[in-house]
């Protein structure tokens, strides 16, 4: 499984930051990001969704 470390603006628009296999790593990031009284932004980790193969013309 894949985690992203995501940024919220004010207005609520999401941006992928950084993407990883290791969750810890985005909590840690997305925790010093929130410490940082400037940013006004929330910073926050979700899993990514398995990636399943597309069907190719071979498959068919």
């Amino acid at each position: 499984m894949h985690w992203v470390l995501l940024r919220q603006d004010e207005n609520g628009v999401r941006y992928e930051i950084a993407r990883s296999p290791w969750r810890s790593q985005l909590e840690w990031l997305a925790e010093q990001y929130n410490k940082e009284p400037r940013h006004k932004q929330l910073w926050f980790v979700e899993s990514l969704p398995p990636v399943t193969p597309a069907a190719t013309s071979a498959d068919r």
